[in-house]
């Protein structure tokens, strides 16, 4: 898509690391809970619990523990990018 803008693939989108099937499930993950998350009125609202729960609820796929600790870490990641942007 950025190439498509642009005309060219940036450098910083070069030679990335291809994602083992763990970090891909984890990066799928949050992306789908993320989605179903609304923007506040000054930028998007965190990744809570509860929508964690009702993703797993709406769609049947489990999350351990260590996985919603992961999927806050990248929210937050996500979150502190946005409103520096």
């Amino acid at each position: 898509m950025v190439a498509k803008k642009a005309g060219a693939d940036p450098p910083e989108l070069r030679n990335l690391p291809i994602l083992c099937s763990y970090s891909y499930r984890l990066w799928a993950l949050f992306l789908q809970v993320r989605q179903g998350i609304p923007q506040g009125f000054s930028g998007p609202n965190p990744m809570s619990h509860e929508n964690i729960r009702a993703f797993v609820l709406n769609t049947g796929k489990r999350i351990n523990k260590r996985e919603i600790s992961i999927l806050q870490v990248l929210d937050y990641t996500y979150i502190k990018e946005i409103v520096n942007v």
